[in-house]
C-alpha cells in the first residue's frame, strides 16, 4: 500500500530535475498565466498542450438546440509557444561562507465561532464553549513556530503606533516587552496583556538582549503589506487574527519597513502560515494525508490505510494538532466528504465507508460500509435529497440512502458518462460531473431526482476534481489544467478561465467572499492562489496571486471561514498546515522552485551538476537578480552569490526558466547543500510593488539514484497474464517513458490515469513507447486498476522476501531510489530511443515530462 519511501529527517525534495538544458528559456507570453517548460538537452522548446477540444452543448430538455462555447474556450486557452532567452554559462561557487537562520513565524489565533466549511453556515454544534475556551479579555494567545534555538531569547513586544510612524523610524527603546522567554525551544505558546493605547505587536529572537545589534529574527504583525494595529483600552484588546513573520538576520528589514517594500517574506503574501503538524508513523506504515474536511473544531483527513485522521484544532485556542491526532476506522480512505452528521470516504473501489459524528463532542460514534456494484469504483460524492450520489468511474453515477440501512437506490441519469471522477451540486438545481477526458457535464435535477444532461463542455486535460462557488464551477486536473466555468445558465455555460500549469493539480477551495474573490488549488509542490472571476464575465486571463511552496506534496486545501478572518488548511501527504489569508494581495510575480534538486555524488575537486527550474505563474514579470550558494548547510557559513549565470534574468509572466548549475565540491562527504534565489519585480513593470525583493531557499541533495545520462538497467517483469516482458526491448527505438507506480497508492493511481490521458494518445499514434511497473501489488487484488484504462503495458514486480512497506528491491536496489526522499510515487523516467535517461523524476510533474519529451522531438 506504500506511496513513498520512509520519511526523511531533512526537508523534503519535491522534485528532481535532471534533464540537461543548455539554455535558459523564458516564455514571453504571459497573457493567460499558463506554464510552459524549459528547453531540454537538445535545446528544443516544449510545445504547449493542445487546446483542440471545442466545447459542445447538448440540446436542452425542451428540445431547443443549445449554443456552443467555442469562442469562450478559444479566448481562455492560449496556445502560443514559448520564446527562448539568452543562453547562460555554467556556474561556479564561492566557498567562503556563514549561517542564515530559518524562517520563524508567530501567529495569534482568533477567539470566534467556527463556520461550517461545507455549506458556509454556522451550526450550534460547531460553536465552542466560550466559558471554557475563551481567553481573558485582555489576553492574546500567540504561537511561535520554527527551528529550535535553545540559546536564544524570544521577545514579544508592543511598539507604540506613534513611534512606528516617526519620520526617523521607530525607536526600539519605546517598545514595551510583553514576553521575555530565555532558552526558548520552539514551538512556544503563551498569552499577552497589551497595554492601553494603539500598538503594533512584534517579536524578536536574539542571543543577546532586546537591543541586540544582530538579532536572529525580527518582525511585526502584517496584513496585506500593512502593519496590524492593536487598539487596547487596557482591558479588552485582541485583534481577531494576527500573524507575525520573522525574517533571518541577513534579510530582516528595519522595524518600520517590516511590512512594506523590501520587507522580506511579508511583501506580497496572500497566505501566512500559522500552524503545522506531522503525524508519526503507525503500524500500517503511516497516514497518507490526501483529502480533508473541516468539521466541529477538527480537520478530518482521508489517511488511506489509516482511514480517517482527526486533527483536533479548535479556533479559540492554540490548535492541539498532534496532541489531538488519532486514526479513526479501518477502511481505505482516499477522498473524504461530509453529508449531514456523517463523514464518508471512498478509495476508487466498489465500497464506501461512513463515520457517524457526535457534533457536540466532535468524536466518532459508529462506522458503516456500503457495498456498490462491482464496476462502481467510487470517487467523488455529494448529498442529493435523501441520498448520497457517487461518481463511480465505469458505472457513471450511482446512489444509496443517506440514512441506515444505506440501501442502494435506483437513479435515472439521462446522460452518457464515460469516466465520472467527481460530482458536485451547483445552486441546488444542477449536478456538475467531472467526466475525466470528456470534460465537464451539467445535469438538471428533475422530478424524483432524475438527472438530465443539459450541457457538455469538453475541456483540455483530465477533469478530475470539482469545487463550487455559487454558480461557478472550478475544475482541476492532474494533467495540470485549471478551469473556471460560469454555470449561471446551465444550458450555456461559459469558460471564464482556462490555464495550463506545470504541476499536477488536486483539491480546491473557492473563496468568493474574501477580498476580490480567490480560488485556491493544491498544486503538488505548491498551493496556488488565483483570482476568482466575477460571475457573468466572459473569458479572461488567469491572474495568479501567489504560489505557497509545500513541505511535501499538496493534495487538498479547505477553507475555514470565521467572522472577520479566513483561514485555510492544507493536506500535504505527510503533514497538515494552517494559513491565515489576507483580504487582498498586489498583482505581481508568483515565483516557485523545487524545495530540493538532485546531483550525482562526485569527488572533492569535481563539480556537482544540477538544474534549477524557476516558475513564474504570476501576471507580472520577475527578474532573478542573483542565486546564492552554500556548500555545507550545517557549517555555520553564509551563502555567497554564484557567478557565470548571466544574471539578471527576466522570467516573463506565466513563464519558466531552467538554470544549469555546476557547483564545485571542496568538502568530503557533504550531502546537503543550499541555494537561495533572489528576485525583484521586473523594472519594466510600474506600480508601488515594482522592485520589491523576495528570496526562496532550495536544497541541493547528493543522491545515488538514476540520473540523466544513465542507461536504464536490464528489467524483465510479468504482465497481468504472467507473460514475461523485456522492458528494455519494449522501450527501444523511439522516445519512451517508464513509470513505476503502485496502483494501490491512490496518488500513484491518479497520476497513472493522468499520464494515460496525456501520453496515451501518443502511444496509440506510435509516437511514443511506454511501460508501467507496479512494485507492490498483484493484479487480481486491484479493482481500482480499471480507473487507469491504460493504453500501455502494465507490469508487476514480484515481491521479494525482504519487501515491506519501507523497502522495495526494485525501487531501492535496481532503480536506486534514495531512501531519504519522501516524495510520493510515481517515479517517471523519460528515455531516448537509445535507452539513455534524459529526465528522472520523483513524483508526477506533467510540465517537466512534457518538456523532456519535446526535447526528443515528440509533438503534442
Amino acid at each position: 500500500m506504500a506511496c513513498s519511501q520512509p520519511q526523511p529527517a531533512a526537508p523534503n525534495a519535491d522534485s528532481q530535475t535532471d534533464h540537461s538544458p543548455t539554455e535558459v528559456v523564458a516564455p514571453a507570453d504571459g497573457a493567460t498565466g499558463r506554464q510552459t517548460d524549459a528547453a531540454t538537452a537538445e535545446g528544443l522548446d516544449a510545445e504547449p498542450a493542445p487546446a483542440d477540444a471545442s466545447p459542445e452543448l447538448d440540446a436542452a430538455q425542451d428540445g431547443s438546440a443549445a449554443s456552443t462555447a467555442d469562442a469562450a474556450v478559444a479566448a481562455a486557452v492560449d496556445s502560443d509557444a514559448p520564446e527562448p532567452a539568452d543562453s547562460v554559462e555554467d556556474a561556479t561557487a564561492v566557498t567562503d561562507v556563514l549561517a542564515v537562520n530559518d524562517l520563524i513565524e508567530v501567529a495569534a489565533l482568533p477567539d470566534t465561532t467556527i463556520a461550517d466549511a461545507i455549506d458556509g453556515e454556522t451550526s450550534a454544534g460547531d460553536s465552542l464553549d466560550a466559558a471554557a475556551d475563551a481567553p481573558a479579555a485582555n489576553s492574546l494567545f500567540v504561537t511561535v513556530t520554527g527551528s529550535v534555538v535553545s540559546t536564544a531569547t524570544l521577545y514579544v513586544f508592543a511598539l507604540p503606533l506613534a513611534s512606528l510612524a516617526a519620520v526617523e523610524g521607530p525607536d526600539p527603546a519605546a517598545a514595551v516587552i510583553l514576553v521575555s522567554a530565555a532558552g526558548t525551544k520552539l514551538p512556544w505558546t503563551g498569552s499577552l496583556s497589551v497595554p492601553k493605547g494603539q500598538w503594533v505587536v512584534g517579536a524578536l529572537m536574539a542571543t543577546g538582549g532586546f537591543d541586540s545589534p544582530e538579532p536572529l529574527g525580527l518582525a511585526i504583525g502584517c496584513a496585506a503589506g500593512q502593519a496590524t494595529i492593536v487598539t487596547s483600552t487596557g482591558s479588552s484588546v485582541a485583534p481577531s487574527s494576527l500573524v507575525l513573520i520573522l525574517a533571518s538576520a541577513a534579510t530582516a528589514p528595519p522595524i518600520g519597513q517590516a511590512c512594506g517594500k523590501g520587507g522580506g517574506a511579508a511583501d506580497n503574501s496572500l497566505l501566512f502560515e500559522t500552524f503545522s503538524a506531522t503525524p508519526p508513523t503507525t503500524q500500517l506504515g503511516g497516514a497518507h494525508l490526501l483529502d480533508g474536511v473541516w468539521l466541529a473544531g477538527a480537520y478530518w483527513v482521508a489517511g488511506h490505510q489509516d482511514a480517517w485522521i482527526r486533527f483536533e484544532m479548535p479556533q479559540a485556542e492554540t490548535p492541539k494538532g498532534l496532541a489531538g491526532w488519532q486514526p479513526q476506522g479501518t477502511e481505505l480512505c482516499s477522498r473524504a466528504f461530509r453529508v449531514g452528521d456523517r463523514l464518508w470516504c471512498s478509495s476508487r473501489r466498489p465500497t464506501v465507508a461512513s463515520l457517524l459524528l457526535d457534533l457536540t463532542t466532535g468524536k466518532a460514534k459508529s462506522f458503516n460500509t456500503v457495498t456498490l456494484a462491482p464496476d462502481a469504483l467510487a470517487d467523488g460524492m455529494m448529498p442529493l435529497g435523501n441520498r448520497v450520489l457517487v461518481a463511480a468511474h465505469g458505472a457513471g453515477l450511482v446512489s444509496f440512502s443517506a440514512n441506515p440501512s444505506f440501501a442502494t437506490l435506483p437513479l435515472t441519469v439521462q446522460a452518457t458518462l464515460s469516466d465520472a471522477w467527481d460530482v458536485a451540486a451547483v445552486d441546488g438545481e444542477v449536478v456538475a460531473v467531472a467526466d475525466g477526458a470528456a470534460g465537464l457535464k451539467l445535469l438538471k435535477i428533475g422530478p424524483a431526482l432524475a438527472l438530465t444532461q443539459v450541457a457538455h463542455l469538453p475541456l483540455p486535460g483530465l477533469s478530475a476534481m470539482l469545487a463550487v462557488a455559487g454558480k461557478q464551477v472550478l475544475v482541476s486536473s492532474p494533467t495540470g489544467w485549471l478551469h473556471v466555468i460560469d454555470a449561471s445558465d446551465p444550458s450555456a455555460p461559459v469558460v471564464q478561465v482556462s490555464m495550463q500549469t506545470a504541476f499536477a493539480l488536486w483539491g480546491m477551495a473557492a473563496l468568493p467572499q474574501i477580498g476580490s474573490g480567490f480560488g485556491l488549488v493544491a498544486a503538488s509542490s505548491a498551493v496556488l492562489a488565483f483570482d476568482l472571476p466575477k460571475p457573468g464575465l466572459a473569458a479572461q486571463s488567469a491572474v495568479v496571486r501567489e504560489l505557497e511552496r509545500t513541505w511535501q506534496y499538496a493534495l487538498d486545501v479547505d477553507a475555514v471561514g470565521l467572522a472577520g478572518v479566513t483561514q485555510v488548511v492544507t493536506a500535504e501527504f505527510g503533514a497538515i498546515r494552517m494559513f491565515a489569508m489576507s483580504q487582498e494581495a498586489p498583482i505581481g510575480p508568483a515565483i516557485t522552485a523545487p524545495k530540493a534538486v538532485f546531483a550525482k555524488p562526485v569527488l572533492v575537486g569535481e563539480n556537482l551538476v544540477t538544474f534549477l527550474p524557476i516558475h513564474n505563474l504570476g501576471s507580472v514579470a520577475a527578474q532573478i537578480t542573483h542565486i546564492k550558494w552554500m556548500e555545507d548547510d550545517k557549517s555555520g557559513q553564509t551563502k555567497q552569490p554564484l557567478t557565470g549565470l548571466g544574471l539578471p534574468l527576466t522570467i516573463a509572466a506565466g513563464g519558466v526558466a531552467t538554470v544549469a548549475l555546476k557547483l564545485p565540491k571542496t568538502q568530503k562527504g557533504i550531502v546537503l547543500h543550499s541555494l537561495s534565489i533572489h528576485w525583484v519585480q521586473s523594472g519594466a513593470q510600474s506600480g508601488a510593488q515594482s522592485g520589491a525583493q523576495s528570496e526562496m531557499a532550495v536544497q541541493v541533495l547528493e543522491v545515488t539514484h538514476l540520473h540523466a545520462g544513465d542507461v536504464l538497467p536490464k528489467l524483465t517483469f510479468q504482465d497481468a497474464q504472467l507473460k514475461a516482458v523485456d522492458v528494455n526491448a519494449a522501450l527501444a527505438g523511439k522516445p519512451a517513458v517508464l513509470v513505476v507506480a503502485a496502483h494501490a497508492c491512490p496518488m500513484a493511481l491518479t497520476s497513472l490515469a493522468a499520464i494515460n490521458a496525456m501520453l496515451g494518445p501518443l502511444v496509440t499514434q506510435g509516437k511514443l513507447l511506454m511501460v508501467a511497473i507496479d512494485p507492490w501489488d498483484k493484479p487480481a487484488q486491484l479493482p481500482e486498476l480499471a480507473v487507469v484504462k491504460a493504453k500501455f503495458p502494465v507490469l508487476f514486480s514480484p515481491l521479494t522476501t525482504s519487501d515491506s512497506h519501507a523497502y522495495s528491491a526494485l525501487l531501492q536496489d535496481t532503480l536506486a531510489q534514495p531512501a531519504n526522499n519522501s516524495a510520493p510515487m510515481p517515479l517517471v523516467y523519460v528515455l531516448s530511443p537509445q535507452g539513455v535517461i534524459v529526465d528522472a523524476r520523483l513524483g508526477w510533474e506533467p510540465g517537466t515530462v512534457q518538456a523532456a519529451l519535446a526535447g526528443l522531438g515528440v509533438k503534442f
